[in-house]
């Protein structure tokens, strides 16, 4: 469900870490927003997986609410997934913004400025998707991400005829997911 003990440890590191800068020391609650990039999305970790940890590591701290009316999705489209970020941002009951989708993901790292945290949890590869890296972090206030430490360029910088055909005339990757999904990855480099 989480995958590696590793990747588990720093999904709730950064909920975590995001969850005290975004509190005042003393608080009632939080609300975190989640933003998928469609219905039936199917991220790396469930979302109640994640809402059960997260209540979890914060309990006896401040209340965490997930409320219905913040879980948004995009349908499968830029512009959709951009409208709903740009709800969820500016919707002043959130406090914090997940993104449980690759391309939610992506929409918030092309995003300069962000007026409060947001956490993208499903990267493919922050080099090719040209994220922000800054000493080992986003180097963006209210940006945050999880990603592999090993870049997909690096796996297919072989020498074999199925690195040349993803290669070749430009490509750098096949097809993800579904034909949609790829068509709203343009921004890989």
């Amino acid at each position: 469900m989480f995958g590696s003990p590793r990747v588990r440890s720093l999904y709730f590191l950064l909920i975590g870490l995001l969850l005290s800068v975004a509190a005042p020391a003393v608080i009632a609650s939080e609300v975190v927003a989640i933003l998928t990039d469609g219905p039936g999305a199917r991220p790396m970790v469930s979302q109640q997986a994640l809402e059960t940890e997260i209540v979890s590591l914060t309990s006896g701290e401040f209340a965490v609410k997930f409320p219905l009316d913040k879980q948004l999705n995009g349908n499968w489209t830029e512009q959709g997934i951009s409208a709903a970020l740009d709800r969820l941002l500016t919707d002043s009951d959130v406090d914090i913004v997940l993104c449980l989708g690759v391309l939610a993901s992506q929409e918030a790292a092309r995003r300069s400025d962000l007026p409060k945290p947001v956490l993208a949890t499903q990267v493919i590869d922050p080099r090719l998707q040209g994220y922000p890296l800054l000493n080992g972090a986003s180097g963006r206030q209210n940006f945050a991400y999880i990603s592999n430490v090993r870049s997909i360029d690096d796996d297919l910088a072989l020498d074999t005829p199925f690195a040349f055909h993803i290669f070749h005339n430009g490509f750098q990757l096949c097809r993800i997911h579904s034909p949609t999904s790829f068509a709203n990855l343009r921004h890989f480099k």
